[in-house]
């Protein structure tokens, strides 16, 4: 075979299917345009990485070099980065399967996957039920208003290419650390009345969300 761009499309999945670590799927990706496709088309990695990969902040220089984001790769103590115009003045935040949380001074609220470069948008910041008092710059709410998203499964369905409406992001927003959650087409975010207020953590375990707060003892 003349070129490795031409390589069935099958055959290479199949190769995927058998690689130890995501450190290496991504790597595949890198080869071309095609193989890259492939790779975007699973839903999720088959094995998580080797060792986490750390996203570095945003830098603050020109606008070009502001789109290039940095990733330290943990295994080889390694930096390699990526043209991510999509994340230029947006805070983010991890949330999972490979998944970011993004907001900006437009209050716009995203989920965007890194290397596969799909966007969810998400309701925007004013649909959340309680809002701080007075009133409060845009900057100050893209930085601090959501402290933590969990996704209860991948946005985005991989074999029919549309947003998978049966994903719940979960979020702990607000001074009082409240709980709500939207799905992709949804027009608000939806708090879950609890008595319960100050939560610390959420993780997603056994297909359930459990909210974690500190209790003063």
């Amino acid at each position: 075979m003349s070129k490795w761009a031409d390589l069935p499309h099958f055959i290479l999945y199949e190769i995927i299917c058998r690689l130890s670590f995501f450190d290496d799927v991504f790597i595949v990706g890198a080869v071309c345009k095609s193989w890259q496709s492939v790779v975007n088309s699973l839903e999720k990695p088959l094995l998580p990485p080797k060792c986490p990969w750390l996203m570095l902040a945003e830098r603050e220089r020109g606008n070009k070099e502001r789109q290039i984001r940095s990733f330290f790769k943990l295994s080889d103590t390694k930096t390699y980065n990526f043209k991510l115009p999509e994340l230029v003045g947006r805070k983010s935040y991890g949330a999972s399967l490979g998944w970011l949380l993004t907001i900006g001074t437009d209050l716009q609220i995203n989920l965007f996957h890194p290397l596969s470069k799909q966007l969810v948008a998400l309701p925007p910041q004013p649909t959340f039920c309680c809002q701080y008092n007075g009133k409060v710059e845009c900057m100050y709410l893209c930085k601090n208003f959501v402290s933590k998203c969990v996704l209860s499964r991948s946005p985005w369905n991989s074999i029919t290419h549309e947003y998978d409406r049966d994903c719940i992001i979960m979020t702990i927003y607000g001074d009082k650390k409240l709980l709500a959650f939207t799905r992709p087409g949804y027009k608000a975010w939806i708090d879950i009345k609890s008595p319960t207020r100050c939560y610390d953590d959420i993780v997603m375990v056994k297909y359930l969300f459990v909210a974690l707060m500190m209790t003063k003892s």
